[in-house]
């Protein structure tokens, strides 16, 4: 609780949220990120310190879909030129979640983790962090970077998966004068 996040001072210093073209955006339905830890339900509760964040994470999700379907995330190519994280082959990752509460709003949402996964449990995440307001917590963590992980370390993975209330996309309401 008392830890400094070490993984938002790199990014704060390195200014990365404005370095669009040292990221590469990839699908995060590839086998580029299968060596992301593979979560259970459970680990999701305990990393969150208890089911909010959880649960909003399907509707972060569905707004992030909504536009054409797929789940873009941001893969650092070259982590070694920021800083050495981690311990033997980190990645660090980067997603971008809308604001629920500012309509042009983005915060963007930070991964470390192992990429030779350990045990395929929250070990394997060294260190996250979110430009959110409380996104720099170390103990606990954000809707915002619950969604990164919710998506990456648990559904995707699932057999079915929907965004909430998809139907409410095609309905369409005719006044008449």
């Amino acid at each position: 609780m008392d830890q400094p996040n070490h993984l938002g001072t790199i990014v704060r210093e390195n200014n990365l949220n404005r370095q669009r073209s040292m990221f590469l955006r990839v699908d995060g339905n590839l086998l580029q990120l299968d060596s992301f830890p593979m979560l259970d339900f459970n680990q999701l509760i305990l990393m969150a310190l208890g089911p909010y964040q959880v649960k909003q994470a399907r509707s972060y999700y569905g707004e992030h879909i909504r536009a054409n379907g797929v789940y873009y995330i941001e893969v650092y190519p070259d982590l070694e030129s920021v800083s050495h994280l981690g311990e033997s082959r980190p990645q660090l990752l980067r997603g971008q979640i809308k604001s629920r509460h500012i309509g042009q709003k983005v915060y963007y949402v930070y991964i470390l983790y192992e990429t030779e996964p350990i045990n395929n449990n929250l070990d394997d995440i060294l260190s996250y962090y979110c430009s959110c307001i409380v996104g720099n917590r170390t103990l606990g963590c954000s809707c915002h970077v619950m969604t990164v992980i919710w998506y990456l370390g648990w559904a995707r993975h699932q057999s079915t998966l929907s965004s909430p209330a998809s139907f409410l996309d095609h309905v369409l309401i005719r006044l008449s004068e």
